[in-house]
């Protein structure tokens, strides 16, 4: 037992009668709750006896309300029928009374045997049933039970008149009244009750309560003896999977920056996803290999517009880019070629077409495809994020502002840039920042669009340039989280999932 169960203890004994729970809790400086949390454990031991009186309190629900400002429905049709003793049901639909009255009214009169409905002359009436006092009592009984909430917000259900028991229970099913119940608690302790039997358990948190009210020494002596070497119970907070924390702040971070993310489709023609970029039919990209190809269906629905005809002639002999081409006779069939993308790429070629004229500023962070073979470095879906600006007068200056902001942005302590690469953009830049543990890691690769690329899709180049960047996601992630294996970013395992620390946003690094 608690030294507070001994202290109600004590305070029952010098009481020769029941005492409410409400006035032990005021003797012994206890709260309610306190005291109603104590009682029935006093009561397991037999301490003491316990006597409940239940009091039942009635009270009109909103609808119940309703009808005691503006009457009962089947009153309000009683009193109007008893101008006319009856009425046919299309003067009962032409009267000035509400909808509701006139439905639920009828209903409910018919219900408590007050009309009845008799036809003459192929025409349906309504019909009162009684006259005098008796249909005047059925009525006036309704009218007085509902006067009681008058001018009390709820009413004691002893206290009402036991002739009203057949319309509360009529009103409790029509959800018109409520009711709830309010226990009152009375103590007493047991004739042979010997307090000294109870042995008191030590205080294992001290209260300001306590220190106000007791003898220091007093709880000194009581305090509970705690091991501080004992480890506590581990707690596995909820958390989102650590993955898509981090793409959610890669995210954050872009439109922050004033980015806007846009988003395609996963299953793509070859058109956006290779020929619109200027990568050559026989590239060995497009192999089987290196792409997962659709069985079923095979070809996208692509029109022969002036988009494809540019893109053609640009592959077969430059165009008006500046360019030779490739020197092949291109396939439109071939272009027309299902495949799950294998680059998000394809995305910002969609963006440029949609938009049509500058200054934009999009990102795609989403899910690629490629056949590969699943190990800790390689997996056949993962994230890429990618994006462009597109605007007049930049230049690769530009650019590399762009990417030094969001090294910075990200938390890492340098950035430096070397020439590179990709097959559509000239010139190309790849991107290293310092990591204070693993030193200089490449995390994007980056360029202006080719003529080859801009040109078809309608810009004006040169005087529109594009920068283009992409940011090898995965890695980073692993960089981050401290994983050596990318098939940990996706894992289910409870336990990696329960270690994984929240990195907070301002410790990027």
């Amino acid at each position: 037992m608690s030294v507070y169960d001994v202290d109600i203890l004590n305070v029952l004994k010098k009481e020769k009668d029941y005492i409410s729970a409400s006035e032990l809790a005021r003797k012994c400086k206890l709260n309610i709750e306190q005291v109603n949390t104590i009682i029935p454990r006093l009561k397991y031991y037999n301490a003491i006896d316990i006597r409940e009186d239940i009091n039942t309190y009635l009270f009109l629900t909103s609808e119940g309300e309703k009808y005691l400002k503006n009457g009962l429905p089947e009153v309000r049709l009683i009193e109007f029928l008893k101008e006319k003793q009856k009425i046919s049901t299309n003067e009962l639909k032409e009267c000035k009374l509400e909808d509701y009255v006139k439905k639920i009214g009828m209903n409910w009169a018919r219900k408590l045997g007050l009309i009845t409905f008799k036809k003459e002359n192929n025409e349906t009436f309504i019909v009162l049933e009684g006259k005098g006092n008796e249909l005047d009592e059925k009525v006036s009984s309704r009218r007085d039970f509902t006067g009681l909430f008058k001018t009390n917000n709820e009413v004691r259900l002893e206290k009402v008149k036991k002739e009203f028991k057949d319309i509360i229970e009529e009103f409790k099913d029509r959800g018109l009244l409520d009711s709830r119940k309010e226990i009152f608690r009375f103590v007493k302790i047991n004739k042979d009750t010997n307090i000294e039997d109870f042995q008191i358990e030590k205080i294992s948190k001290i209260t300001q309560d306590m220190i106000k009210e007791r003898n220091l020494e007093e709880l000194k002596n009581n305090l509970k003896e705690f091991d501080i070497t004992t480890r506590p119970k581990v707690i596995y907070a909820a958390k989102r999977q650590p993955y898509l924390e981090f793409l959610d702040e890669v995210r954050e971070l872009l439109i922050g920056l004033g980015f806007k993310e846009y988003h395609g489709p996963f299953v793509e023609a070859e058109f956006y996803n290779f020929d619109c970029l200027n990568q050559a039919q026989d590239h060995p990209a497009r192999e089987i290999h290196d792409s997962y190809i659709l069985k079923q269906p095979t070809t996208a629905n692509l029109e022969k517009n002036n988009l494809v005809e540019r893109v053609k002639l640009t592959h077969e002999n430059g165009w008006k880019t500046g360019s030779t081409g490739w020197g092949y006779n291109w396939s439109f069939d071939l272009a027309r070629r299902l495949i799950l993308r294998s680059q998000t790429t394809s995305v910002s070629v969609r963006t440029i077409l949609k938009e049509k004229k500058p200054p934009i500023k999009m990102f795609v962070l989403d899910k690629v495809f490629r056949p590969d073979v699943l190990d800790a470095k390689h997996a056949q879906e993962f994230y890429q994020c990618e994006g462009i600006v597109l605007g007049e007068n930049l230049n690769l200056r530009n650019l590399l502002g762009v990417l030094e902001e969001f090294g910075m942005q990200m938390g890492f302590e340098g950035i430096k840039f070397k020439p590179g690469f990709f097959p559509f953009t000239s010139p190309s830049v790849e991107a290293f920042v310092k990591h204070k543990k693993l030193g200089w890691i490449e995390i994007l690769g980056s360029g202006l669009f080719r003529p080859e690329v801009l040109i078809p899709l309608g810009i004006d180049y040169p005087k529109v340039q594009c920068l283009a960047w992409g940011i090898g996601i995965g890695r980073l992630a692993m960089v981050r989280l401290g994983l050596d294996d990318i098939r940990t970013l996706h894992s289910q395992d409870l336990n990696y999932l329960r270690r994984s620390k929240i990195v907070m946003k301002k410790d990027r690094r």
